[in-house]
């Protein structure tokens, strides 16, 4: 039987099973999710750390670590960036966090499009904006959240 071999994205917690590795390419399973990176964005692990369970649509983690209010998605790709923030507000939810903030960046603007289509499409977004000035204004985006009113 092959051993499996894991691995985290460099700033952020998320463990991911490697399933092939190819000229500075690695290829990454997480669930049913299929990742592409550069080696060079990945910390090899031991184990996974975190193993996640499913729970009324909330994924909580084993280890019963505090949930953030706060992610930062910057300096990773679109797909990194929505898997991360997919994991963040599941836990946040959990939590029962009411509030998150989410910082995306100002330059470019692709993670900042990938968080607002996320979040609008999030059943359990109430709402979002831009955070104020001091907060990091355009680069990072407040999310409120509860049930969506219909």
């Amino acid at each position: 039987m092959k051993n499996k071999k894991y691995c985290k994205l460099i700033d952020s917690n998320n463990i991911f099973e490697i399933i092939s590795e190819n000229n500075g390419k690695v290829t990454l399973k997480d669930k049913n999710k299929i990742l592409h990176t550069k080696s060079s964005n990945i910390q090899i692990v031991d184990k996974p750390l975190n193993r996640n369970t499913r729970t009324a649509g909330y994924t909580i983690t084993t280890n019963d670590a505090p949930a953030e209010n706060e992610i930062m998605l910057r300096h990773l790709s679109r797909d990194e960036a929505l898997i991360d923030l997919d994991r963040f507000i599941d836990k946040a939810l959990a939590h029962h966090i009411p509030q998150v903030r989410i910082i995306h960046g100002r330059h470019g603007g692709v993670i900042r499009q990938a968080v607002r289509e996320y979040l609008d499409n999030h059943p359990n977004v109430e709402s979002y904006e831009y955070a104020d000035f001091a907060h990091g204004s355009i680069g990072a985006t407040v999310a409120k959240l509860g049930k969506r009113k219909v």
